[in-house]
């Protein structure tokens, strides 16, 4: 190390006989070790994506809900479900969710060419329809009603 900054200083010194010249000398280091090559097999270690199902069959769920974050379509978006940019399902509305085996044609715009009917699994969103409430009554009570006549 001692010998480059002695080669630099006197060169400097030739330098400054010039008249107005200024160098500008940056000592650097050299390297000590030799470079290591690439290591193989590295990214063993990354963390989970979290894919998968998040609600099942019958649960209740309000607009916005992630049903299913997946990569690629291994679930099919059905009734009032949405699709993200990385396929993640979410439902569009209130209700429950529903999963079904469904039969597609694969090439509905074939003009009558038919293809191999594929299954495909899709995720609904049903909208809860309240059924009306049963009153029971007593048959006294149904018989005082008059019933009606037609004129």
């Amino acid at each position: 190390m001692a010998a480059i900054v002695a080669v630099v200083q006197r060169n400097i010194a030739k330098i400054d006989l010039v008249q107005g010249f200024t160098p500008l000398v940056s000592l650097f280091r050299l390297a000590s070790k030799k470079a290591a090559g690439s290591t193989k097999n590295q990214g063993k270690n990354k963390k989970g994506k979290h894919l998968g199902v998040k609600r099942r069959e019958g649960e209740k769920v309000i607009p916005g809900t992630i049903l299913v974050r997946q990569r690629g379509y291994k679930f099919h978006p059905g009734v009032s479900v949405g699709v993200g940019r990385d396929h993640t399902l979410y439902a569009l509305s209130e209700g429950v969710v529903r999963y079904k085996r469904e039969l597609l044609d694969p090439y509905p715009w074939g003009l009558g060419h038919k293809g191999p009917i594929h299954e495909r699994k899709f995720v609904h969103v049903e909208s809860e329809v309240k059924s009306p409430e049963v009153i029971l009554v007593q048959e006294s009570l149904l018989e005082s009603i008059p019933e009606p006549t037609m004129t």
